[in-house]
Order: C-alpha cells, then sequence, then structure tokens
C-alpha cells in the first residue's frame, strides 16, 4: 500500500473506480487500515457488495480490473446469499471493524443500521513544521507518556483511533475539535467521510430487501 498519509487520496481513487460497476451496492473497508494495525507493505482490504449473486458473478472480474495494479488491493466480491455462507466470525469482524466506503442508497442505509456512526478519516501531513511544533502537534492528537503516566490526546479523548502515521479515524460529531487544532497549526490535511456499522445482522437483513 502507498503511505498510509495518502490513503484517503487512494481509497477515493478506488472507489470512484468501481461503484459504477453494474450491480454493486455497497464497499466496505476492513483489515489492518481500520484496526490501525497498517504500515507501507498493508495491502488495502475491500468488501465489494452486489445487489444480487447473478451480477456478482457476471462483473466481479470487473471490480479487480478496474482497481489499479499499483494500490494494491485486495477485495472480496459479495451479496446477501454469499454472506450468509461466508465464516460468520469473518462477516462480525468485518461489519463492526469495517468502514463503509460507499453506499448506493446511503440515506437509506444509514437509517437501518443500528449504531451506524458517522465518521471521518482525517490524513494530515506535517512536512513544514519545525520539529519541536511537530512534536506538539502529535501530542496534542495522541498523548504521551511521561514515567508510567499515560496522558491521552485528542483524538483518543473523543472517541477516535490512530490507523497509521499521518492518519486518524474521529467521530464526525467530534472531528471540529481534532481539526481546529490542526488548522491552528497550518497543518495540511484531507478528510473523507464514512460510516461503522457494528450490528451484523441488521447489515444482512437490508441486502436482502
Amino acid at each position: 500500500m502507498r503511505s498510509v498519509s495518502r490513503l484517503e487520496s487512494s481509497l477515493s481513487e478506488i472507489v470512484n473506480a468501481i461503484k459504477t460497476v453494474d450491480g454493486v451496492i455497497g464497499i466496505i473497508l476492513f483489515g489492518s487500515v481500520t484496526r490501525g494495525k497498517a504500515d507501507e507493505g498493508s495491502d488495502i482490504d475491500l468488501l465489494v457488495l452486489f445487489e444480487n449473486e447473478d451480477k456478482m458473478r457476471r462483473n466481479e472480474w470487473e471490480v479487480t480490473r478496474r482497481i489499479p495494479s499499483n494500490l494494491f488491493t485486495q477485495s472480496i466480491c459479495a451479496c446477501a446469499s454469499t454472506l450468509e455462507r461466508m465464516n460468520p466470525v469473518f462477516i462480525q469482524s468485518v461489519l463492526e471493524d469495517g468502514l463503509i466506503l460507499y453506499a448506493q442508497h446511503p440515506l437509506v442505509l444509514r437509517s437501518r443500521l443500528a449504531n451506524a456512526l458517522a465518521c471521518l478519516i482525517v490524513t494530515y501531513s506535517l512536512e513544514n513544521l519545525p520539529q519541536k511544533e511537530k512534536q506538539k502537534v502529535n501530542y496534542e492528537l495522541f498523548g504521551r507518556r511521561v514515567a508510567e503516566r499515560r496522558y491521552l490526546g485528542l483524538v483518543e479523548e473523543l472517541g477516535g483511533r490512530r490507523l497509521g502515521r499521518g492518519c486518524f479515524l474521529i467521530p464526525k460529531e467530534n472531528a471540529e475539535v481534532v481539526l481546529n487544532t490542526l488548522n491552528a497549526h497550518d497543518a495540511k490535511y484531507e478528510s473523507m467521510e464514512v460510516y461503522i456499522p457494528n450490528k451484523a445482522e441488521v447489515f444482512l437483513q437490508n441486502l436482502r430487501r
């Protein structure tokens, strides 16, 4: 995968490439990126949802073809019927930790997903800042440890988590405070809105409709 700080642009490129494939109704990011364990060698893992199995079988190769090879993406295509045959532990993991990057009917999907949480993936750069100011920003965002005591940063205090170097996830309702910190230091950043589903069964029911 490319530098984590360029994650947002990579995801946008991928979503724009495959969301128009016939039958695609949703794209979910999962794996090491959403768990905050991604590094420079990590793949981008996607679950691509189709409206039915027939369209999935006819077009899953088109999904693979459209994803730029330089983005090192692993995609799994599925629909309601095939999800039910997959390992339930895998499905639960995807739907608890996953981030919805695209939904054909986002407002309907958002209202039906129990406990769905609107979040922002924020990628930022501190390259133009002096070293001391970089350190200050990182302390403000992610906290620090002094002796045996750990001080939380804004991201964790506000319900977010670090996804990697130069990238974090934050609930949308709390994002303004963190973004104001970046603005105060003239740090460059981009954000992408995503949704975190928490209940797999509700999601499967919606796919069947």
